[in-house]
């Protein structure tokens, strides 16, 4: 009996001592399980510095958790490449813990894709990606403000990129902008950054970020700059390019991009104006700046001298010929000084960007003193939009005989007064129109003595000056009937001057001719390519000196205007 309560004791005692073991167990496993429940670690954060992985962990959990292992995997490689490393951090729960990776035996790059993981002491796994910025497309956009601007202007660049990368890191990049300006040959172009973007930003997981730079942009007009937007270390191709635009509005080229509200006008002028027996050259030249159609149903041209009432520079009732619109009825001269053309039944329609030229030959009046050198001339156009002027022009006049000198535009190399000569009516012209931007165009320009006395002349060793107007490349002279050997300059300010002078002599008088003498220059030029509608004008003008007593300058002009019409 002893021994069996003694061998009955001991099994009691043994499954009491298993159960406890049991229950032990059980409540170490509960514990754990507790713990892992917890602890909530998180890899917040991944980078490479230095060779090496940077890790942040962070414990959303109340339990502090025991990270044992780190394990990597080189997504980049082929076959993928797996490494383990046992590491010992204590992260407390609501806590971070930085800098994890930074002495593991591994090099990391940066332009190489990794998953990594980290378990914890309890079994709790966290996992991230590093997806290195050289081999993901980020979004990026860049804007200027405004795409064209005229010389000295500000533009101010406003560069976007966005974090479309896996989890949950800050991205940190170093923003870039580069530019290249294209420059007409011989000229200076400057795009001076006035205001630089941050060296660094910091973009959020999900969030955009903008950059924003200014630039002051120098040059003459069609000077193009690109700007080009990526960042340090981006994926090959990851860039945005945006362009801008110089225009110049100045005495050399009118704009017609609907800056302006009003027509812009431009004048012919002859000089001098008699005293002759035919009829000299005018005309405005009218463009239409805006957006929207504009009629025009008068066009004035007023000219009168400073301090003498008797003088008339043109006579009413005066004798003139219709050129464009050729509708004689058109033209009167309603009073003294004064050259009209009216429709007011159907005015003429201007489109948006188009030119019209209003052009007519008419009679010089009368002076009562010898010489006139400087009569005022004014330009006036009524439209549907309102009454418009132009003034600072003047001709000269003599009440002795005097040539009738005249610039304009032709189509022809012609000098006579034949169906192909410059001297002919129709061949008069004051704008050229549905010019093809960069394309390989010819242009004729025309001096003339338009009166028929062989008496009257401008002396030999006078000049025709030509303003082409910046944008326009590769002028070149291809004839000068009755001119001296021309000089093609390039100027600073973009414009390239033409100059081509009579022989001194007497075989370089205009206008010693019974009828009528014109001399006509050809040259040949690749035109520019402006964005929009754009009519350039090119300005031209004699230099010289009339025969008469007392001589009178020889000043004839004329803004000739050139439509380039994009498709």
């Amino acid at each position: 009996m002893i021994i069996v309560v003694a061998s009955a004791l001991g099994t009691t005692v043994w499954v009491m001592q298993q159960q406890g073991k049991v229950t032990a167990e059980i409540q170490q496993r509960t514990n754990e399980y507790v713990n892992r429940i917890n602890e909530n670690v998180e890899i917040s954060q991944v980078r490479v510095i230095n060779n090496k992985l940077n890790l942040t962990l962070y414990n959303d959990g109340g339990s502090a958790a025991q990270v044992k292992a780190i394990y990597i995997v080189n997504e980049t490689a082929v076959p993928k490449q797996q490494y383990s490393y046992d590491i010992d951090y204590l992260v407390d729960g609501r806590a971070v813990v930085k800098n994890v990776g930074q002495t593991l035996a591994f090099t990391a790059k940066n332009t190489t894709s990794y998953t990594i993981k980290v378990v914890t002491k309890s079994g709790s796994i966290a996992s991230a990606a590093y997806t290195p910025t050289a081999s993901t497309k980020l979004p990026l956009s860049l804007s200027i403000i405004p795409p064209t601007v005229t010389t000295g202007e500000n533009v101010t660049l406003l560069y976007s990129i966005g974090n479309n990368l896996t989890g949950n890191e800050p991205l940190i990049i170093s923003p870039v902008i580069s530019r290249t300006i294209s420059c007409p040959a011989g000229l200076t172009c400057t795009a001076t950054k006035l205001i630089s973007g941050a060296a660094k930003v910091t973009i959020e997981s999900g969030q955009f970020a903008v950059v924003k730079e200014t630039y002051k942009l120098d040059g003459p007009p069609d000077m193009l700059v690109t700007f080009n937007a990526s960042f340090a270390g981006a994926k090959s191709g990851n860039f945005v390019t945006a362009k801008a635009t110089m225009i110049v509005v100045g005495s050399s080229q009118g704009l017609t991009t609907g800056i302006a509200t009003g027509p812009s006008i431009f004048l012919i002028v002859p000089g001098p104006f008699g005293d002759a027996g035919q009829n000299g050259l005018w005309g405005v030249v009218v463009v239409n700046p805006t957006n929207s159609p504009m009629k025009v149903s008068r066009a004035l041209i007023t000219a009168f001298t400073a301090a003498h009432t008797g003088d008339t520079v043109t006579v009413t009732g005066c004798s003139k010929t219709a050129l464009i619109p050729s509708t004689s009825a058109e033209w009167t001269c309603p009073h003294n000084s004064m050259i009209q053309w009216k429709d007011l039944t159907t005015p003429e329609t201007l489109a948006p960007g188009e030119t019209k030229s209003f052009l007519a030959r008419v009679r010089p009046g009368d002076l009562s003193i010898a010489e006139e050198p400087g009569a005022t001339v004014v330009a006036t156009v009524y439209t549907d939009i309102g009454i418009f002027t132009r003034t600072g022009f003047t001709t000269a006049m003599g009440d002795n005989n005097n040539p009738l000198g005249a610039v304009y535009l032709t189509n022809t190399n012609g000098t006579g007064t034949g169906g192909t000569g410059a001297l002919n009516n129709a061949n008069m012209l004051g704008h050229k129109s549905n010019i093809p931007p960069n394309s390989y165009q010819s242009f004729h320009v025309a001096i003339a003595d338009l009166d028929t006395d062989s008496g009257t002349y401008i002396n030999g060793g006078l000049r025709l000056i030509i303003n082409v107007p910046p944008g326009f490349s590769g002028v070149t002279v291809t004839s000068a009937v009755n001119l001296g050997t021309p000089t093609v300059t390039m100027r600073a300010d973009g414009i390239t001057q033409i100059i081509a002078t009579t022989a001194s002599s007497s075989s370089g008088r205009l206008g010693n001719n019974s009828s009528g003498e014109a001399m006509v220059l050809n040259f040949h030029a690749v035109t520019p390519s402006p964005a929009a509608d754009t009519t350039y004008i090119m300005f031209a003008f004699i230099d010289g000196l009339t025969n008469a007593s007392p001589q009178i300058s020889a000043g004839a002009v004329a803004e000739l205007a050139l439509e380039i019409d994009v498709p």
